[in-house]
């Protein structure tokens, strides 16, 4: 999917977005991505250190956060572009936080930002048809279909 630009709207109610700059912010993005994506245990440093790695190269980190607590709701990131184009990814919202437009948020938010600073093309790929309609709704459209195909393992002799 593409983006071919959005509306800006506020952020869900309660619900505030920030650029993740600090290591708190983004062990934050990092915690909530780790919950969304049923990640086991704490979250590895090395989450962390992927986030850091990304604003280096000129990407951007986006954190959901309750506006009342700090409580980390979601997180999402664009790598660093290559010749004007950024792929969109890892949006991830909490379990305690769905449902409420946060994803759908952070996505706008992400493509907005990275597209006013001169990125073209601004792309994801949607896991499904529900991401894929979040998506429609922050600007995106679909421009192909993907087909993924694996092999099989080549069997070992004698066996």
């Amino acid at each position: 999917m593409t983006y071919v630009g959005a509306e800006d709207m506020p952020a869900p109610e309660r619900i505030e977005l920030l650029e993740a700059q600090s290591e708190e912010e983004l062990r934050g993005v990092a915690a909530a991505q780790w919950e969304a994506y049923e990640g086991s245990g704490s979250v590895p440093q090395r989450a962390v250190d992927g986030l850091l790695r990304t604003l280096e190269a000129g990407g951007l980190v986006v954190l959901a956060r309750d506006a009342a607590t700090g409580e980390p709701a979601g997180g999402g990131l664009c790598t660093g572009p290559h010749e004007g184009a950024t792929e969109l990814t890892s949006i991830g919202v909490r379990e305690a936080f769905r449902r409420r437009g946060i994803a759908e948020a952070m996505t706008r938010r992400l493509a907005g930002v990275m597209h006013a600073r001169g990125n073209d093309g601004v792309f994801l790929m949607a896991a499904g048809e529900a991401e894929a309609r979040i998506y429609e709704r922050a600007g995106f459209e679909a421009a192909s279909e993907m087909l993924h195909v694996s092999l099989a393992a080549p069997k070992e002799a004698g066996g």
